[in-house]
């Protein structure tokens, strides 16, 4: 199929990448984004295995590998801010893995697309979609009307499409027990390519540092069995329910607490999986974590939408009709994010954020064996996730 017209909902690392991929393909795309501009910022984000592949086909792989943050320090700090533990991120990757914050990847997408001047409307989303016999008609929130053969939903967890489409959002998350707000802060220990961590059991503080020297990505983690209920979009609220988790917390956590106050721009969220039965209907198909986020404890999230946004694009250029190219994408994606998703069930992700005092202990067991291996070690210490790699024509060379 060609010369199909597409509406992309979200303008993250799925919906660029399926806006990219459909227009290489001979679809004519139209992105619409509800913020002003291309997010930039964030936290440093993995692009790893079939994706790597991807990047490389759209011109953009040098350009982060020359941004890349492998081998970031890691020291783990006391309540008195002294250094207990160091390890590096070399342990826990592969060497062909770009690590990046996520706002430097997003913008080199974002320069691929306005190369292929795919139209984006911002400070826009939709309103209303209604399924048409051959298509879809759908109203943005600006009062623009337009019929179009396909949407893509790929605006993330709390996906607008998604929630249009197939019903309220607590129908399709599973909550993994964890809540956190990142922010920016002054880069007040100078830190370069490292990141401190403090952590007392259910509660972690963290400051990334990549190159830029005046600032750090700060994380505040706590643990919940219940997930709270905040209004995503409520700052104050978040704010004060993070300063209760965290009050009367040693370390460097007065700190990050002083700069969360100032800050006039958190991300607030929990650690949750979306799980599908369908990512398709009536001719709207969701992509990334829209459809199957595997939450950010995987590390798999980035290169997954990567990899299911290129898929869909190649089946429907690939495919006579919509329904057999949403089918076969489904079909050809589910298993690699499936396996992605219960990878959780073994995570190590208690190194970071331990939940209890049974995971602290277990963390410093850890973080001593880490210490003591030496560059040989860690190699042959498989810590890659093999799952990364999909068969799939192009993708499978990793």
């Amino acid at each position: 199929m060609e010369n199909k017209k597409v509406l992309v909902s979200g303008a993250s690392m799925a919906g660029l990448t399926s806006a990219y991929w459909l227009n290489e393909n001979g679809f004519d795309v139209t992105i619409v984004e509800r913020a002003s501009k291309i997010r930039g910022g964030g936290y440093p984000i993995d692009v790893r295995g079939s994706a790597i592949n991807i990047v490389q086909m759209m011109g953009i792989h040098e350009e982060l590998n020359a941004q890349n943050l492998n081998n970031m320090k890691f020291n783990i700090l006391d309540s008195q801010n002294n250094i207990i533990s160091k390890f590096t991120d070399e342990s826990m990757k592969d060497n062909k893995d770009i690590e990046i914050p996520r706002g430097d990847l997003t913008h080199a997408l974002y320069k691929a697309v306005q190369e292929k001047n795919i139209k984006i409307i911002f400070n826009d989303s939709i309103k209303t979609i209604v399924a048409l016999n051959n298509g879809v008609e759908t109203e943005l929130e600006s009062g623009i009307k337009k019929q179009y053969d396909l949407v893509v939903g790929a605006d993330g967890i709390h996906s607008n499409t998604r929630k249009l489409t197939f019903g309220e959002e607590e129908n399709f998350t599973k909550y993994l027990g964890h809540c956190f707000t990142g922010f920016t802060m002054e880069n007040y220990l100078d830190m370069h390519k490292e990141a401190v961590i403090y952590s007392e059991a259910g509660r972690t503080a963290i400051m990334y540092a990549t190159e830029n020297k005046e600032s750090v990505h700060a994380f505040l983690v706590f643990s919940d069995e219940k997930e709270p209920f905040v209004n995503h979009r409520n700052i104050e609220k978040h704010k004060e329910l993070v300063k209760n988790k965290f009050k009367n917390i040693s370390g460097i956590v007065p700190k990050l607490l002083e700069a969360l106050d100032k800050s006039e721009e958190i991300f607030f969220d929990t650690t949750t999986q979306v799980i599908m039965d369908d990512w398709s209907k009536d001719n709207i198909v969701l992509t990334g974590d829209a459809a199957h986020a595997p939450s950010f404890l995987t590390g798999q999230g980035s290169s997954l939408a990567i990899i299911g946004s290129y898929i869909l694009a190649n089946e429907l250029k690939n495919k006579n009709n919509i329904d057999d190219a949403l089918s076969n994408y489904e079909k050809v994606m589910k298993p690699l994010a499936e396996i992605n998703q219960k990878a959780i069930e073994n995570e190590g992700s208690f190194i970071l954020y331990p939940k209890n005092e049974e995971e602290m202990e277990k963390r410093s067991i850890i973080l001593k064996q880490l210490e003591n291996m030496s560059t040989e070690d860690m190699e042959a210490h498989d810590m890659i996730d093999i799952t990364r790699v999909i068969e799939y024509p192009n993708l499978s060379n990793q």
